[in-house]
């Protein structure tokens, strides 16, 4: 990935419906859903959603049942 400086980032906020603006929009600036909550992050080329708290959760739940499943298999073979 090549670095990219952040000093001119950009904040928008805006409708979960809206398109978001994808010119002359620096690397690092965010768009706040007002209706949703959702953060979107602009990495130069795509938006991103940054996860929030309850899914970060979730992933690691699902993270963790599919080890103990792993291990079961190794453990079973």
């Amino acid at each position: 990935m090549m670095v990219r400086l952040e000093g001119t980032i950009k904040r928008f906020i805006g409708s979960s419906t809206d398109e978001k603006p994808t010119a002359d929009i620096p690397s690092g600036s965010s768009f706040l859903e007002a209706d949703t909550g959702n953060i979107w992050r602009y990495d130069g080329r795509l938006w991103m959603k940054i996860p929030t708290g309850k899914e970060i959760v979730i992933y690691f739940e699902l993270m963790i049942t599919l080890l103990i499943d792993i291990r079961e298999a190794l453990y079973n073979l």
